[in-house]
């Protein structure tokens, strides 16, 4: 995934996310403070197939 900071005088931080493989049609702007975590637990692409929302991963590809 690759992220972009808006700087915008708002009263949070937003940053756009991009996965790869997609385009910029499905880019999503996101609240920092809300819906960032500070960190993940890495697994590997082969693992990705049995993550739930909510679980704390993030896949490599």
């Amino acid at each position: 995934a690759s992220i972009l900071m808006k700087y915008i005088k708002l009263p949070y931080q937003e940053v756009c996310v991009r996965f790869t493989g997609f385009g910029s049609e499905e880019d999503e702007w996101i609240n920092v403070k809300k819906h960032v975590r500070q960190r993940s637990l890495p697994c590997e692409a082969a693992e990705c197939v049995v993550v739930l929302p909510g679980d704390l991963i993030l896949c490599f590809q």
